[in-house]
C-alpha cells in the first residue's frame, strides 16, 4: 500500500489522497480517492459524514474548526457560546450541504449564524466601530491565518469588500508602524 501512495503522491504532488474506509471488510483491491482541490476533498468528507463516517466528520472539524471558532468568537466574544457554535456550524453543514459556496466558507457561516442566534443581541456586546483594531486583527487573522480571500472574509463578517480592504490596509499599516526601525545595510 505504501507503494501505490508514493505513485500516487508523485502524480498528483498537490493532491489530497486517502484510502477508501468505506469497503467491505478489505475484500479486493484497495480504493485510492484523489482530489485535485480542497474543495472536492470537503464535500466528499461531508458526503461520508452525512452517511455516518464519524472519521470524515472528525477531519472535518480538524481542516476547519480554528476557522470556525475565529469566527464565532468574533461573533459572540464568549469562548463557551463560540464552542458550542462551532459544533453546531459543522452539523449544520454536514446535513444540509450546498452546492453554492467552498464547504469551509459554509462552515464558518453557519458557525457565525449559530453563534449570534446562541446569545441575545443585548449580550454580545457593543457593536463594534468599522475602524476598530479588533476588527482589523480579524480581518488579517482571517486572510493570514485561514487563508481566506478577500470576498470570502466579507461574507463570513458580513461587510462590505471595500471595508475589508480599508480594515486590512490600516492593520497592515498600523502594524508596521510598531516594528523596530532598524538601520540600512551598507553593500560593498
Amino acid at each position: 500500500m505504501a507503494t501505490v501512495h508514493t505513485l500516487l503522491r508523485s502524480s498528483y504532488p498537490m493532491a489530497h489522497i486517502q484510502l477508501r474506509s468505506d469497503l467491505p471488510g478489505g475484500a479486493g483491491p484497495s480504493m485510492w480517492d484523489v482530489f485535485r482541490d480542497e474543495d472536492s476533498f470537503d464535500r466528499e468528507l461531508v458526503r461520508r459524514a452525512r452517511h455516518g463516517d464519524a472519521e470524515s466528520a472528525g477531519h472535518l472539524y480538524d481542516r476547519h474548526g480554528s476557522l470556525a471558532l475565529a469566527v464565532a468568537i468574533d461573533a459572540v466574544r464568549d469562548p463557551e457560546a463560540a464552542a458550542t457554535a462551532v459544533i453546531a456550524g459543522h452539523r449544520t453543514v454536514i446535513e444540509r450541504p450546498s452546492a453554492a459556496d467552498p464547504v469551509r466558507i459554509q462552515i464558518a457561516l453557519s458557525t457565525r449564524s449559530a453563534a449570534m442566534s446562541s446569545v441575545a443581541p443585548r449580550e454580545r456586546g457593543p457593536e463594534r466601530p468599522r475602524g476598530s483594531t479588533t476588527l482589523q486583527r480579524s480581518v488579517i487573522e482571517l486572510a493570514l491565518t485561514h487563508r481566506l480571500l478577500g470576498s470570502e472574509i466579507a461574507l463570513v463578517l458580513g461587510l462590505d469588500i471595500r471595508d475589508v480592504r480599508r480594515l486590512a490596509n490600516d492593520g497592515l499599516t498600523a502594524a508596521a508602524r510598531t516594528l523596530p526601525k532598524t538601520a540600512p545595510s551598507e553593500d560593498p
